[in-house]
């Protein structure tokens, strides 16, 4: 089963702009109960945001949800052309 973290990391791959992708990541909330928040970038622009209970959770949200939003974009991409 493959994670979004490993799905975005094959989509940039395919598209050669795996070295343009960071992530910034922050916690929050007590230390009993730490809330994380990792977000995507691409060439330093934002494309993703998630939160969790752990950093990887966190990651894998943001990851999720850049996926969703680069898949928009192409879609959006297409149908201009």
């Amino acid at each position: 089963m493959s994670s979004p973290l490993n799905d975005l990391n094959n989509y940039l791959q395919g598209k050669k702009k795996l070295t343009s992708l960071s992530w910034q990541d922050e916690e929050s909330g007590p230390r009993h109960e730490v809330l994380w928040t990792s977000t995507c970038k691409l060439d330093g622009i934002e494309v993703g945001t998630g939160s969790g209970p752990t950093k990887r959770l966190a990651k894998a949200a943001a990851a999720k949800n850049a996926l969703a939003k680069l898949a928009e974009s192409e879609e959006t991409d297409a149908a201009v052309s």
